[in-house]
């Protein structure tokens, strides 16, 4: 008797309602990977907005999608805000766009022959350093980025008073032998900015204004110079995020924007490639001034700024992500973009 639920109906029925349930959610539409990216970065939003991040902004664009922009504690579109480090990625694009238009040799070319006013200074085992040692931050030249030591001083300290900011880097002790390891090295970045306004007979932003930040449509930023006119080769750059997401599109794009040629493929390729083991910084490795991190489960390369100002290039994904942030929190700026990066846009 059915009101009795007899077993021989319970039998019956069990499978039929479970064959119900598996038949309606099978013909339910299952979410996309578009869907599923734009759930998974709702609650990114949601949780930027609910836990102390520190993040200024955040920006993903897929292809020729922009699927995101949100700006928080105060910021906007149209703020300009400090790359910190991230600066170093650019100015080694423009050493890549100056190869490509032949004031400068290649990545071989001895630093002695590309700074040839301070050839007194280039002797010895630094005769041997080169446009790549620099590039990767080899060089072996001693460099405190951060202050420590019984003075309490950095690097930035010095150089930042200095007369001649490049003979202040160059005078700078040998403490590996060049190209032997990677030891991080701001100086090495200002380096770069200097071999661009030597070689190319411009200043380096004058030349970024020409041919990286011009065709870029990049029209507001402000990059300082240090005493010398040299302008500051690997920090003090501010852009909007906007345009820290062009850049990275266009590295994204192997050196395309918009389909015209900006810097050579050949250069791109090169320069996000792991060149180095990034020593101290395990297990990221370093191409040209750009970092290459290990532990995102697809190929990633970053320009990273202090305080978490990062472009994050994800090239098998056709993806580009920006972050900005509050630099007085360096430790939590340092963790959330990796976090937010991972479980939220790649689903990790």
């Amino acid at each position: 008797d059915a009101r009795e639920g007899s077993p021989m109906l319970k039998r019956l029925v069990a499978p039929a309602v479970i064959l119900v349930l598996v038949t309606a959610w099978l013909a339910a539409p299952s979410l996309s990977k578009e869907d599923a990216q734009a759930k998974r970065l709702a609650a990114a939003v949601r949780y930027i907005e609910t836990n102390k991040t520190y993040t200024h902004a955040f920006l993903v664009q897929r292809g020729d999608q922009f699927v995101l922009e949100r700006y928080f504690e105060g910021f906007d579109k149209d703020k300009l805000h400090p790359l910190q480090s991230a600066t170093k990625s650019i100015t080694s694009t423009l050493i890549g766009i100056a190869i490509d238009k032949g004031h400068i040799e290649g990545v071989q070319q001895p630093l002695h022959e590309l700074l040839p006013k301070y050839d007194d200074l280039l002797t010895g085992k630094k005769r041997r350093i080169t446009l790549e040692h620099v590039l990767t931050m080899t060089t072996g030249l001693e460099w405190r980025d951060w202050r420590t030591g019984p003075t309490g001083k950095s690097s930035f300290d010095d150089i930042e008073n200095a007369a001649d900011s490049i003979r202040y880097v160059l005078t700078r002790p040998l403490v590996t032998e060049p190209g032997a390891v990677f030891h991080y090295n701001t100086g090495s970045s200002h380096l770069l900015s200097a071999i661009i306004h030597h070689n190319t007979g411009m200043t380096t932003a004058a030349f970024a204004e020409r041919h990286l930040f011009g065709p870029l449509g990049i029209t507001a930023y402000q990059w300082p110079a240090l005493c010398d006119g040299i302008h500051q080769g690997g920090w003090g750059m501010s852009m909007k995020p906007r345009d820290m997401l062009r850049f990275g599109q266009l590295m994204q794009g192997e050196g395309l924007w918009r389909k015209k040629r900006v810097v050579s493929k050949a250069w791109v390729d090169a320069a996000t490639r792991r060149q180095v083991d990034a020593v101290g910084f395990e297990p990221n490795g370093y191409g040209y001034h750009w970092w290459i991190p290990r532990d995102y489960g697809t190929d990633v390369a970053a320009a990273m700024g202090y305080g978490g100002q990062d472009i994050f290039v994800l090239k098998a994904l056709d993806t580009v992500v920006v972050f900005t942030g509050d630099t007085r929190y360096p430790a939590i700026r340092l963790a959330e973009p990796a976090k937010i990066l991972k479980t939220y846009v790649l689903g990790r």
